[in-house]
């Protein structure tokens, strides 16, 4: 699973005024166009994710690099880690059925359809109510998932986080500056597309610059492999 430079910037485009499901959704289905993208859509978070992941080690490379604002003190904090070590298996991704304070719940693992039918909701507490109710149904007609007794929420939330846990990956972290301690949740979706447009923007100025020393078009530098369009550019401008 990859992209040629043509179809990474490409993507890049259109995911620009979509929200961040679409772009993940985006990236995804131009890397592997014989899945369908209605089928992406109804991954699971934890599968999407892993797919995601994947995808970022096939166009930049094995290892990550990022920073986390300490919530104690506001610091930077720096950290680095394998793909391989953050990846987790998903789990057959299935329904499951619950039983909690009386009540037969069936559940499904939220996917990115869920995360776009959200729109943009804007608080947490809200979204979380959404998501709950479009992926927790009760059987034999019990209330509406929101009208559960507090612990029966509880319990179907946690029982949704064993369906799918790869949608919750968490770094361990220890500021250097405070001594704080806490593990940051890992938007891969997030972390990937960042990189997507740092790489577009470098790219594009890349194309002008070499398009303004020699004349070419943006498909001629493209075609060109990193390492030979940096020689070009250290030998324009170097």
């Amino acid at each position: 699973m990859t992209l040629s430079a043509v179809d990474l910037l490409n993507a890049w485009e259109v995911g620009l005024d979509q929200p961040p499901p679409a772009r993940a959704l985006l990236l995804l289905a131009a890397a592997a166009p014989a899945t369908a993208p209605d089928a992406w859509a109804a991954f699971s978070i934890g599968h999407r994710d892993m797919a995601l992941l994947d995808l970022y080690a096939a166009l930049f490379g094995p290892h990550i690099d990022a920073v986390a604002d300490c919530p104690a003190c506001g610091g930077r904090v720096e950290f680095a880690a394998p793909v391989a070590a953050l990846r987790v298996d998903p789990g057959p991704g299935g329904a499951a059925e619950l039983a909690a304070g009386g009540y037969r719940l069936r559940l499904r693992p939220p996917t990115s359809a869920d995360l776009l039918a959200l729109g943009e909701v804007a608080d947490a507490a809200t979204a979380e109510a959404l998501l709950l109710a479009r992926c927790v149904s009760v059987e034999d007609g019990g209330p509406e998932t929101g009208q559960l007794p507090a612990t029966v929420i509880e319990a179907a939330v946690n029982a949704l986080a064993e369906l799918d846990p790869a949608a919750d990956l968490r770094f361990d972290l220890v500021c250097p500056a405070c001594g704080h301690g806490w593990e940051p949740l890992f938007d891969v979706a997030a972390f990937l597309w960042a990189a997507v447009e740092r790489w577009a923007l470098l790219t594009l100025r890349d194309v002008h610059q070499l398009a303004l020393a020699y004349g070419w078009r943006e498909s001629d530098v493209l075609a060109l492999s990193p390492l030979r369009r940096q020689l070009y550019l250290e030998m324009a401008y170097g």
